[in-house]
């Protein structure tokens, strides 16, 4: 399971529960990642990215 998909099922339960806080950081963490991702020298896999370095 890629990390994208554990963030897709945990935003999925997360909506379904209720869990505003754990919904709300999980909507910034894939937020980041597409920032990262988007960047011009990006290469790299998921698993290399540091959020919040």
């Amino acid at each position: 399971m890629t990390i994208e998909s554990e963030l897709d099922a945990e935003l999925k339960d997360a909506m379904k529960t209720g869990d505003t806080r754990r919904r709300d950081v999980i909507r910034q963490v894939r937020s980041e990642i597409q920032v990262k991702t988007s960047d011009a020298d990006f290469s790299d896999g998921l698993e290399t990215i540091s959020i919040g370095r």
